[in-house]
């Protein structure tokens, strides 16, 4: 339904009627990598959290990080509600025969603005990463020459040449499985215990922390 689906975690209000939980149920399965959890769970910073309040519960709703949609019969006319609409925290309001496009159009830029978040501090972190690879690297390098070793022009020559046949065939890969498995093998033929995996935004939401190597 949205690329960042991954993001969010649903909670619907048991207030509502038992065939509006079910229909809204459905609508969530549509949203791949979203999770559904207890309406008393708490909130997950890291995730957007979607609310879908009955009326009969506005006055009790409270002023916290989740988004909350407020679910109408769709008989039901705002007329009724008197002031507690105004004076709860709804960010929205919609009626029963609500369909997943107009979910998404609602979550879609705070699920994106959450990702944008996360992938930020994953970009932060790989970049601290390569920083002490460099350095690593360059220690290594440091202890070969005071062995007498050194690196020969051909050495670097074929470095090159191996970084342009990883280019070419990434550039070849038909998917991110493929790109993925290019990867692994370049890694594995040129790095000593390294592990790599491409992530999507749906890895992305499942990263509790970014690990700093």
């Amino acid at each position: 339904m949205i690329l960042e689906s991954g993001f969010i975690d649903f909670r619907i209000d048991p207030h509502l009627k038992s065939e509006v939980r079910r229909h809204l149920e459905l609508l969530i399965a549509e949203f791949e990598g979203a999770n559904l959890i207890s309406f008393q769970s708490e909130l997950n910073s890291r995730k957007l959290t979607v609310d879908f309040i009955s009326e009969s519960n506005l006055a009790h709703s409270m002023k916290d990080h989740s988004f909350k949609i407020c679910v109408l019969d769709q008989n039901q006319g705002l007329f009724s509600f008197g002031q507690s609409l105004e004076d709860s925290f709804v960010d929205a309001i919609v009626d029963s025969s609500v369909d997943p496009e107009q979910i998404a159009r609602l979550v879609a830029p705070l699920a994106h603005k959450k990702y944008q978040g996360e992938e930020q501090k994953l970009y932060q972190a790989g970049i601290k990463n390569l920083k002490k690879l460099d350095l690593k690297s360059r220690r290594l390098i440091q202890k070969l020459q005071e062995k007498g070793g050194r690196f020969t022009s051909k050495d670097l020559l074929d470095y090159a040449q191996m970084l342009v046949d990883l280019e070419k065939e990434l550039i070849q890969s038909e998917n991110l499985i493929k790109m993925e498995k290019v990867l692994k093998i370049f890694v594995k033929t040129n790095f000593e215990k390294t592990k790599i995996q491409l992530l999507t935004p749906q890895h992305v939401a499942t990263l509790e922390k970014m690990k700093i190597y």
